[in-house]
């Protein structure tokens, strides 16, 4: 595989790539060393924090969906629940209902929530940390085993208890799974959102606003959702992370057009005039202008004076159709969000 990587990258002018921590170190320096640009869109960790004033029914299915929709395989996918305060009895015993109720069945039926996950192997690994919990301490609220059924299901889980080290604290599992973690105050609980390597979205849940801002200023992450999933995207902001969730521009919208884009930069002297005593001599600067047209620039002979006075020739600026106007995607619903990483 490192063959076929270094090969597509020898030939390309730019690379964008989305996957993994480890093979996105290696595509970045693959494409740095040839001195393309490149951005890396890679793994997450992301918490989802929960005030006492949130609506918890809520909140706790909005963060069902995001730990077990499309079997958590989403690198924006809620993996760490963190519960402030007086949250963390209710939102313990709602989010469990909702994982235990949540619908897990063929991908291809409209009422399906979790489908399966990618492989075998990914089963497995799943599933063996699921049978490991009791021994490192670890409490099943909800789920914790394979699906006893055809194809690699397994159940949406919940879990509390686990060490600081262990992998559902630290690590991206790729799975409908997520810890449940208490925190004292709202401090602790943006400490404990930002312990892990990772910094992609994190998810605030609180009826103030106040307080959702300031979280999103002190949260080392690149993404903050309020009171919604950490999942979805907006297809005209940028989406990216800090830490070892991102490299290099962000994606989307503007951001990706810039990405895409080579800029050049060039700067005209307007020779000075051969009459005008102590200018200096110089020849003329002329241009055969095309008719004006949709995509025609038409540069106007330099005279005297400054670039920007008078009117008519004395103006050295592009001449532009002005942009059509475009209907709305008929694919994008209002607001223009549709389901995505």
């Amino acid at each position: 595989m490192p063959a076929r990587r270094e090969a597509l990258i020898a030939v390309s002018d730019v690379v964008s790539f989305t996957g993994s921590t480890a093979v996105g170190r290696g595509v970045v320096l693959a494409a740095t060393a040839r001195g393309i640009p490149v951005q890396a869109e890679l793994g997450g960790q992301n918490a989802a924090l929960v005030l006492p004033d949130a609506d918890i029914e809520q909140v706790a299915g909005q963060i069902a969906g995001a730990v077990a929709g499309y079997a958590g395989q989403k690198c924006t996918a809620t993996s760490r629940v963190i519960a402030v305060g007086a949250a963390a009895g209710p939102l313990r015993e709602a989010l469990a209902a909702a994982l235990r109720d949540y619908p897990v069945g063929d991908p291809t039926d409209p009422a399906t929530g979790c489908g399966p996950l990618i492989s075998p192997a990914a089963l497995d690994r799943v599933t063996r940390l699921q049978q490991d919990l009791p021994g490192s301490g670890g409490r099943v609220l909800a789920g914790g085993h394979r699906l006893d059924r055809p194809g690699w299901y397994s159940a949406p889980t919940l879990v509390e208890g686990v060490p600081d080290g262990h992998p559902l604290a630290t690590e991206e599992v790729f799975a409908p799974i997520a810890l449940l973690r208490t925190a004292a105050t709202v401090e602790q609980a943006a400490a404990l959102a930002d312990s892990v390597r990772h910094g992609l979205v994190a998810s605030v849940h609180t009826r103030d606003l106040d307080a959702a801002l300031a979280l999103a200023g002190k949260l080392h992450v690149g993404m903050v959702k309020v009171n919604a999933p950490s999942t979805g995207v907006d297809f005209h902001l940028p989406f990216g992370g800090s830490r070892e969730s991102s490299h290099g521009p962000r994606e989307q919208g503007r951001a990706a057009l810039e990405f895409y884009t080579e800029s050049r930069t060039v700067s005209l002297l307007r020779p000075a005039r051969a009459d005008r005593p102590g200018t200096g001599t110089g020849p003329g600067l002329t241009s055969q202008a095309p008719a004006p047209g949709p995509a025609s620039v038409a540069v106007a002979a330099a005279h005297a004076g400054p670039a920007c006075a008078g009117s008519g020739p004395r103006r050295l600026m592009p001449r532009r159709a002005a942009p059509a106007a475009s209907a709305p995607d008929a694919g994008t619903p209002p607001g223009g969000c549709r389901p995505g990483r």
